[in-house]
């Protein structure tokens, strides 16, 4: 994904398949303070303060790893966002929930 830290949209389209409405996942993150954060939501979504909102809490540096699964709706995308332009996250689809 990237180090923004405005929400910024990434596609799954490539990992999930038209009809998928829900992605499981992992995140690596590399924090660079205790006080680092990500935040994960559907992409179109209006909420500030998501539900996927992930604290480190740990002396940093520090990469830790974190299980997601969250909607990523028809357009396929979620959009994400850090609160440290230093820290980095990387995203990757493990499996998806398919609406047949």
């Amino acid at each position: 994904a990237g180090s923004a830290t405005a929400y910024t949209a990434v596609s799954v389209a490539n990992f999930v398949p038209p009809t998928g409405c829900v992605f499981c996942g992992f995140a690596g993150f590399d924090s660079q303070t205790s006080q680092d954060y990500f935040q994960i939501r559907p992409t179109g979504s209006t909420v500030v303060i998501p539900f996927l909102t992930f604290y480190i809490g740990l002396t940093a540096p520090v990469a830790v790893s974190a299980f997601l699964q969250t909607c990523c709706g028809t357009n396929r995308q979620i959009d994400y966002r850090v609160n440290n332009n230093n820290s980095k996250l990387d995203l990757y689809v493990g499996s998806y929930e398919d609406e047949l």
